[in-house]
């Protein structure tokens, strides 16, 4: 099982090379979770420190980083990689789940386990924040997101040598996180795709 991450500043990667970028869907995710009182939040991807203090200081949220790409790279059997896949939220405890560049480094059926905890674990009306590129990538770095301010990121390649699986399609991931609804859909001038899902109030004893 996956335990939340101590954070401190020091975790922060220095990057290959950045590039700043506009983004629409983390200003409708804040939206919804500054309208809760301490709401809990998973982070699927690696923990930065400034997203950590940013969070903290906009939200009064309650933080947990799962670095699952990193996990996964030490998995050796099936069993391992469901354990590791099983993030230790109770059901229906979290109100925000961001996963940015994660499922497009995942084959298909680990982005389906991963889909279903996100399910799982998400409060009715809870959103849930991806990005993924468009467009087949080479880089061997991995990418890492920074938030400047709730209408800015900034994009960042690691020294990782993990390289992505696939180009993930609207409609996939749209079925993937059945029955979650869409909120918002965003093709970015960058050839990123932002997409915002909710879970209905109707889906409550479904998970």
């Amino acid at each position: 099982m996956i335990s939340p991450v101590v954070l401190t500043e020091s975790v922060l990667i220095i990057p290959v090379h950045d590039q700043v970028f506009s983004t629409k869907a983390l200003c409708d995710f804040l939206l919804v979770l500054r309208k809760r009182l301490a709401p809990v939040v998973v982070d699927l991807g690696p923990a930065v420190g400034s997203n950590v203090s940013f969070l903290g200081e906009q939200l009064g949220c309650k933080l947990f980083v799962v670095d699952l790409l990193s996990e996964l790279d030490l998995v050796k059997s099936s069993d391992d990689r469901e354990s590791i896949l099983r993030l230790d939220n109770a059901d229906m405890s979290v109100d925000g789940i961001f996963c940015w560049d994660v499922l497009d480094y995942l084959d298909q059926e680990t982005g389906r386990m991963v889909a279903e905890e996100v399910k799982r674990v998400l409060r009715p009306g809870g959103v849930v924040m991806l990005c993924y590129g468009m467009e087949p990538s080479f880089e061997t770095e991995q990418s890492r997101y920074e938030i400047i301010d709730d209408s800015s990121l900034l994009y960042r390649l690691d020294n990782s040598t993990r390289q992505k699986k696939r180009v993930l399609q609207t409609r996939e991931m749209s079925r993937l996180f059945e029955p979650l609804t869409i909120e918002n859909s965003f093709l970015l001038s960058n050839q990123m795709r932002e997409m915002l899902f909710r879970k209905p109030i109707s889906t409550a004893t479904g998970y």
